[in-house]
């Protein structure tokens, strides 16, 4: 029987009948040899066994009589064989058959006399099987019998047996008995047990199966039709394939449909095969065609050294993707595609193109082929075209736009009478990267632009950048006239991770900018800071004349920066604004009033004078209007690209530009104040409101954000609503006013054209600040109960700094302290400065001001100089469960020590008092066996960082001893012995080692030495650890904008860690910078997986109750329980943020709809419970 399986067909034998039961056996011996003894029309079953007589000979087959009268037929094709004659039967002859089927109505028996169960019957034989020596083994007059094989017959028909509706005549004399023929199997007969044959010449020549042909094999195709993928063409009898359209022809057709008419005759090339999917891809590229190549169609085939021919079906900036033959592609990088220099492939090649390369790399496992286009049997690709590049470089041209695309303005400039083709990338349109998709989607065909030629390449390339334009008369020439500190201006053509590629004015080669180089700060790497086509000014570092090799910086202070390169790139920024403002009359500051069309939960939608606009919930002013309402606002920001003007329509904002007075302009270098109105942070631009001087009020103006073009961070400017100071700088042709910080201004003059990278307003020279540190200030320390002063009370300290003295810090303890304490301590430290700053130059290192509570004196702590609570020595919990930064819940632990220490009963004060008696006496029995409760000589720390080597808060404690003094070199030398006596295993306390350095250079050192220490300690310890406590270093020490970089390094490198995007929240957040954080959100959904955007979701409602707009928060809490309304974690923390905040009624409301939720029991009692605690402490009986 073989293997049996479900749904297997067997042949079985009824071998009992039963009531409601058959019992059947598959024993092939019983099933095929029992007969049927009493056969009759209702019993006979297909398959089934009889036995009879020969009742007559007839023409066609056997007549044969079986039991009970019944008569059964023998057709020709089923006896024996195809070789068995009725000529060998006689009537009265005995015959074994089976039932092949009863014809309906009439009961007539089908028989046969064959074995059925043959298998394999037509073993090798397929239809559309060309068979070229079949023999012929019988003729008729009107069909033939071929052997195809041992046992394998085929039958050919008068009308297969040639073409036409004439029957063939004479068949017995045109093909003799023992004749071979070529035969096209046409189907299988598995019935009859024959295989339908042709000899039909048409049908011989033919495609009849996929199987049948090979990639590369040249074929004669007729067109059948034209669809969107292609050409469909019919290959032989049966067979239909598609030409794509990138394949039909050697040029690009616009209608190839009127090229291709069905019933053309065509010469392809087998290009890819797929018989069991039967697809069938032909090209009819006459160059593919008609030359004779290595067809390479696997990897097999792929060997290096091999050339082909290929199709390009994609190009990049990178290099151009070449379709071969079969389902293999192959990459031409950038660097292959000639020995010429070609940094445009877009303009060299076109998608279809048809190019001979050749096989330089195959490796499978990577799935990868490389192949290369520069061959010595070619013209280098491009040559021919630079060749025709007959534009003057660094002239000046009048150029026609032709066509707008998204690499760039194709163009035409007129030469010597002749129209020359050339190109303007996107990003050469202006040195604002910002602006250049803006000022490309506003250009129209037959616009005329002035461009200088910059580069030449397949194609010349030409400049609208303004820094090029203006300096590239007074540029050097040659390497020759280049020096070590030489400046120019130069755009960026390559970003590599090891540095940055730029191409500068009248050289042919790039110039290197390396990574370290490209900002004052520490980059990881250039790409997504810079983007290709920006421009850079460089300053040239390293020259080798010989080499011709170039190496320059790009950091502001290299390049320098002053107040003209911060109110240039504004007054530049709105010249190219102006340029395409022509389709909206009103500018910036314009008052309007406009229709709401459309409330949304964003703000408004509105019909500005027929113009769209938009204003923000947060630049509604708390109005609440409907729609269909008139609103007076101010124009306070265009976008040229959406059409799309944005309102305020705050009423303060309105009021104060609705009575500006008129005629008022304003003085350059004047002195104003005004009010931070918008930030655009994609244009590094801030608008401002004016308020003093009262002539100015309500005036509108632009503050930019960036020192220089090269400044890729920015400046931070403060939250939309602070008050600056400013100074005017330019007044535009429109009136327009262009506005600089004052403290930007003043460090301009202070320190000439370079500055620190930092935004703290108190930071100074670095040798005057590292001076006034060894004289130290007058220190106030509330003495605490412990021996040692712990972490979370040095957390509890701040720094004071005076504002004409910023460098003069002072330490005073929080704990007990009333804020009106504070401003008293403050004030008289003010008041007292000089004399405090002459007495501390000659107080001894350890000696001391102490101001002394109720409490027992205990040894003073000296203030180390610097906040080492960053350290994290004390906290080493790096996945802490909530949200909130280390800082505050210890801000909140404090507040609630301060609350209990405020109200003591006598029994508490006995206790502490107890237990201050209990400290004493251990502190005492320490002393007497020898130990030191807190090391205070450089001598006693050094016994104890012997004792204990491995320990991180020694080391620490022992750096900051040494910074009591000032000596910031030997705090240093004390950190790297830390770092080699420390045993490498012990991550946790080589990590806080560096983090204390990492503290002590912000504070003390150089931005050179911080940038070393970091990059040390990015290599050693986990860098996740390193960014998160570096970013709290910065936030700490007031650098936000430091903070904001470091933050967005780890979004860019951790984006699927959920801790970092939530504390990138919160300094945003923190820092007033709602938008901002709120971004961060959807940037965060976009980089996580899926089972995290839930819980993403619930922190930054949280985040959004705590330190933005609550009602936002509701929003968010509301939309996350509406699709997860059986979250009781949720529910529960839904109900603390509302009472936190205060709004008690929709606390108790929210409650009543937790007691409708049908939940189990078990979470029911939870919510109930919950509600229980609630109205107990604020409800009423």
């Amino acid at each position: 029987m073989g293997e049996v399986e479900v749904g297997k067909v067997m042949w079985c034998l009824v071998t009992r009948v039963e009531a409601g039961v058959r019992s059947l056996t598959p024993v092939p011996g019983k099933v095929w040899g029992q007969e049927c003894s009493n056969p009759s029309v209702h019993n006979l079953y297909p398959g089934t066994k009889v036995r009879g007589k020969v009742e007559g000979v007839l023409r066609n087959g056997l007549k044969v009589s079986l039991k009970d009268g019944l008569v059964g037929y023998v057709h020709i094709d089923q006896l024996k064989d195809q070789m068995d004659l009725v000529e060998g039967y006689t009537v009265g002859s005995e015959v074994e058959a089976r039932v092949l089927y009863i014809t309906p109505t009439i009961n007539n028996v089908m028989l046969t006399l064959r074995d059925t169960r043959q298998k394999d019957l037509f073993k090798g034989v397929q239809a559309g099987q060309l068979l070229e020596k079949a023999i012929v083994e019988k003729t008729h007059s009107n069909f033939l019998v071929l052997k195809l094989g041992p046992g394998q017959f085929g039958l050919v028909t008068a009308r297969n047996m040639k073409e036409g509706k004439e029957v063939m005549k004479n068949v017995k004399k045109k093909f003799k008995v023992g004749s071979t023929v070529t035969a096209r199997v046409l189907a299988l007969d598995y019935c009859g047990g024959v295989a339908v044959c042709s000899l039909q010449k048409s049908l011989l020549a033919g495609v009849q199966r996929l199987d049948q042909l090979t990639v590369g094999q040249l074929l004669s195709v007729t067109v059948k039709s034209w669809v969107t993928a292609g050409l469909l063409v019919t290959v032989g009898h049966n067979v239909t394939g598609l030409v794509p359209r990138l394949f039909l022809s050697d040029v690009q057709l616009t209608h190839p449909e009127r090229k291709y008419l069905p019933g053309d005759k065509l010469s392809a090339k087998v290009l890819r095969l797929n018989p069991a999917n039967r697809q069938l891809h032909l090209t009819t590229k006459p160059i593919l065609v008609k030359e004779e190549f290595t067809i390479v169609k696997d990897y097999e085939s792929a060997v290096p050294g091999t050339i082909t021919e290929g199709v390009v079906v994609k190009l990049s900036k990178e290099g151009v993707l070449v379709q071969l033959w079969g389902d293999l592609r192959g990459w031409v990088p950038k660097s292959q595609l000639s020995t010429e220099t070609i940094e445009y492939p877009e303009k060299l090649f076109w998608l279809g193109q048809a190019v001979k390369c050749r096989v330089t790399d195959c490796d499978p496992a990577r799935d990868r082929v490389s192949l290369s286009l520069v061959l010595d049997t070619m013209v280098p690709m491009g040559r021919r075209e630079r060749g025709k590049q007959v534009l003057t470089l660094g002239k000046m041209y009048t150029a026609t736009v032709v066509k707008v695309c998204d690499e760039g303005v194709e163009v035409r400039v007129t030469h010597e009478g002749k129209q020359v083709p050339a190109m303007i990338p996107t990003q050469h349109l202006t040195d604002q990267v910002s602006l250049a998709t803006m000022i490309a989607s506003n250009l129209t065909v037959g616009q005329q632009l002035e461009c200088l030629a910059w580069q030449k390449d397949v194609v010349t390339v030409l400049t609208r950048k303004k820094s090029i334009l203006d300096n590239w008369a007074n540029c050097p020439k040659s390497y020759d006239e280049f020096d070590v500190g030489s400046l120019v201006p130069g755009v960026v053509v390559l970003v590599k991770k090891f540095g940055v590629f730029l191409r500068v004015p009248h050289l042919v080669k790039l110039v290197l900018c390396p990574t370290r180089m490209l900002q004052d700060y520490f980059v990881e790497q250039g790409e997504g800071i810079v983007e290709v086509g920006q421009t850079l000014w460089a300053k040239v570092v390293e020259l080798d004349r010989d080499e011709m090799k170039m190496v320059v910086s790009c950091g502001v202070e290299s390049v320098g920066w002053g107040v003209e390169s911060m109110g240039g790139l504004v007054g530049e920024w709105l010249q190219e604004v102006n340029t395409v403002s022509e389709w909206y009359s009103n500018k910036v500051g314009d008052l309007v009033s406009g229709k709401v069309i459309k409330v949304t939960e964003f703000g408004l939608l509105l019909d500005v004078e027929g113009v769209k606009g938009v204003a923000t919930n947060s630049n509604l002013g708390g109005q609440v209007v409907e729609e269909g309402d008139n609103v007076a606002g101010v124009v306070i920001y265009v976008d040229h690209v959406a059409k799309v003007v944005e309102v305020s329509c705050d009423g303060g904002l309105v009021s104060r530009v609705t009575t500006r007075k008129a005629g008022q302009v304003a003085r350059v270098g004047a002195m104003v104040k005004g009010r931070v109105v918008m930030h655009k942070t994609e244009h590094s631009i801030s608008v401002v409101v004016i308020s003093n001087p009262t002539n100015l009020s309500g005036m509108v103006g632009f503050l930019g954000t960036r020192k220089h073009v090269n400044d890729l961070a920015g400046l931070d400017q403060g939250d939309e609503g602070k008050e600056v100071s400013m100074v005017v700088q330019e007044i535009t042709s429109r009136g327009e006013v262009v506005l600089v910080l004052d403290r930007e201004v003043r460090r301009a003059r202070e320190k000439g054209v370079k500055r620190s990278r930092t935004q703290s307003v108190s930071e100074e020279p670095r040798k005057e600040k590292v001076k006034k540190k060894k004289r130290r200030s007058e220190i106030e320390v509330e003495v605490k109960t412990s021996e040692v002063i712990n972490t979370e009370e040095v957390e509890a300290m701040e720094i004071v700094s005076n504002e004409d003295s910023p460098d003069v810090l002072t330490l005073a303890a929080e704990v007990d302290e009333k804020p009106e304490k504070k401003k008293m301590k403050k004030k008289k430290k003010k008041e007292k400065k000089e004399k405090n700053v002459e007495d501390a130059a000659e107080l001894d290192q350890d000696e001391q001001v102490i101001t002394q509570t109720d409490k027992p004196a205990k040894l003073p702590e000296a203030d180390p100089g610097w906040d080492f609570s960053a350290t994290s020595v004390s906290a080493p919990a790096w996945q802490a469960a909530s949200i909130w930064s280390d800082d505050e819940l210890d801000d909140e632990k404090e507040n609630e020590d301060t609350a209990e220490k405020t109200h003591l009963s006598k029994s508490e004060a006995k206790r502490r008092k107890r237990v201050e008696e209990e400290q004493a006496a251990a502190r005492e029995q320490r002393l007497l066996d020898g130990e030191v409760a807190q090391p205070t000589t450089m001598e006693e720390f050094e016994r104890l960082v012997v004792a204990s080597p491995d320990s991180s808060l020694v080391w620490v404690q022992y750096m900051v001893l040494t910074m009591q003094g000032g000596e910031l070199e030997v705090a240093r030398g004390v950190a790297k012995r830390a770092l080699q006596r420390i045993n490498f295993r012990l991550e946790a306390e080589r990590l806080n080692i560096f983090l204390a350095w990492l503290n002590l250079e912000n504070s003390f050192g150089t931005e050179e030495a911080m940038e070393k220490v970091m990059k040390e300690a990015l290599q050693c310890c986990d860098q996740f650890k390193v960014y998160s406590q570096v970013a709290a270093i910065y936030q700490q020490s007031g650098k936000v904008g430091e903070a904001e970089k470091t933050h967005k390094v780890m979004a860019r490198k951790f984006n699927k860690e959920k801790e970092v995007w939530i504390k990138y929240g919160i300094f945003y957040y923190k820092n007033n910078k709602l938008n901002d954080g709120r971004f961060v959100l959807q940037r965060s959904l976009q980089s996580l997986d899926k089972r995290d955007h839930l819980e993403m979701s619930s922190k930054f409602a949280q985040i959004e109750f705590r330190y933005g707009d609550p009602e936002r928060g509701k929003t968010m809490f509301e939309t996350i329980l509406s699709n997860y309304p059986r979250r009781t974690d949720l529910w529960s923390v839904y109900a603390d943020q509302l009472v936190k905040t205060g709004d008690l009624d929709a606390a108790r409301a929210l409650f009543r709809r937790m007691a409708t939720l049908d939940l189990q029991a078990k979470r029911m009692k939870f919510l109930f419970k919950k509600w229980l605690d609630f109205e107990t402490g604020h409800g009423t009986e």
